[in-house]
């Protein structure tokens, strides 16, 4: 515990607030202006309205949010030589490794609340005449479980570069890259591979024809872990390196 509230305390002093205020906002402003520039075309009133603010939301502005967190929670370290102090701490890398995870994916989930509330909002200036569905926050929550093979990813991309702007630049072109991948079903197994990826693809074109049988959710659950366990080694791999 006391591990998580030093990686807490990083976050609450920093700046990185911002762009978790920022994107989302906008992206809910942009997609609640274009809806009601096209209501007349767009009459599905909640399922319209959520398919234009999660557009880029969920495409570009979301995978940029886990590469910002992802770059932060380690470059603090670097850049105040923290490291230092890391490598040779009582904690092993896993712990300090699972710590950073357990943070990012709690700012990503307050990050999604805050989106959601900003949707919900956003609907109810419609005065629309069906009732706001649930399905929204069950779905949204479910990304964010599956999020986590992009922030172990991410983590390793940062520990590998050691350089802030590279990670979010690369967490910006690799959310696009499998969004794409995913809709064009280049290869069948990247989207249980990257079911956040499938799940927001989903969400923008076919929120109403959601569903997943059984099955497919065990895969995408063996696949998350899979690359999970693969990228978390990867990560203390590199750390031991750097003790060398």
């Amino acid at each position: 515990m006391e591990i998580l509230k030093v990686e807490f305390l990083k976050f609450k002093r920093s700046s990185v607030i911002y762009p978790l205020l920022f994107l989302p906002l906008v992206s809910i402003l942009y997609g609640s202006l274009n809806y009601y520039g096209n209501k007349e075309v767009l009459t599905n009133e909640w399922i319209s309205l959520w398919t234009q603010v999660y557009l880029f939301y969920g495409s570009f502005f979301f995978p940029s949010l886990i590469g910002i967190l992802c770059a932060y929670s380690w470059n603090n370290e670097y850049k105040s030589r923290g490291i230092n102090l890391i490598l040779t701490s009582k904690y092993s890398f896993s712990k300090i490794i699972f710590a950073k995870i357990i943070v990012v994916m709690t700012f990503m989930l307050l990050t999604q609340m805050y989106f959601l509330c900003l949707f919900y909002i956003s609907g109810s200036s419609f005065n629309f005449n069906s009732n706001f569905t649930f399905d929204f926050i069950k779905w949204a929550f479910i990304i964010i479980c599956f999020s986590i093979v992009y922030v172990v990813i991410e983590m390793y991309v940062f520990l590998k570069t050691k350089n802030f702007a590279i990670t979010v630049i690369f967490s910006l072109l690799f959310g696009v890259m499998t969004f794409f991948a995913v809709s064009q079903q280049y290869f069948m197994e990247i989207g249980y591979l990257l079911a956040s990826a499938k799940i927001s693809l989903y969400m923008n074109n076919h929120f109403s024809e959601i569903y997943f049988s059984p099955y497919e959710m065990l895969k995408m659950v063996f696949y998350t872990i899979s690359v999970c366990v693969l990228f978390v080694y990867l990560q203390i791999r590199q750390l031991e390196k750097n003790i060398r």
